[in-house]
């Protein structure tokens, strides 16, 4: 799941949202909801100053 939050946010970058969105749309409600959580801890350690990786090495 994290490799697909990954994907979403370098596609949302390269200014590709609906690809990114229907790669999203593609797994069960449940997975959907997972990648939006990670995407959620991902924004949040954005906007506090930290890196990815530290998400990534406490998730």
């Amino acid at each position: 799941m994290m490799m697909l939050a990954h994907d979403v946010v370098h596609l949302g970058m390269r200014g590709e949202p609906e690809r990114a969105w229907a790669r999203v749309s593609q797994h069960p409600p449940g997975r959907q909801a997972a990648v939006l959580s990670i995407l959620a801890a991902y924004l949040n350690y954005h906007f506090a100053g930290l890196g990815p990786l530290t998400l990534a090495a406490t998730e």
